[in-house]
């Protein structure tokens, strides 16, 4: 009889999952550079402990009216309103001047008055105790 082939090597079987080579990992995008910090700000130094509140009261400067029929006017313009007219030797207290404008209170005028004038009409006066 003839003689039988030798057997065939065994033959290990790999599992196909191990055959196959793991994937890559995905590639994810480098993120995004870190801003640096901005420099420090010096800060301001502390404020100063608060003072006392110390109120100025202004003194209203006595005036007499030196022309005839002077406008007193809303605001200090020639365009405003005339709220009346003063004679010579009408007294008032300048409270405020803006220009060539002051701001007169008339307490004497009944009902008492407060508006502006020219300052050229009026002369400042003693003050009266």
């Amino acid at each position: 009889p003839a003689a039988a082939p030798p057997p065939a090597p065994a033959t290990t079987l790999t599992p196909l999952a191990a055959q196959i080579p793991d994937p890559a990992p995905p590639r994810l995008p480098a993120p995004d550079p870190v801003p640096p910090l901005p420099a420090p700000v010096a800060l301001a130094a502390p404020a100063p402990p608060p003072q006392p509140l110390s109120l100025t009261v202004p003194v209203a400067l006595p005036v007499t009216v030196t022309g005839d029929r002077v406008h007193l006017r809303r605001a200090p313009n020639t365009g405003s309103q005339v709220v009346t007219r003063f004679d010579t030797g009408a007294t008032g207290e300048v409270l405020e001047t803006r220009g060539n404008w002051s701001r007169v209170h008339f307490p004497d005028h009944d009902p008492p008055l407060t508006g502006w004038m020219f300052s050229r009409y009026l002369q400042e006066r003693p003050a009266t105790p």
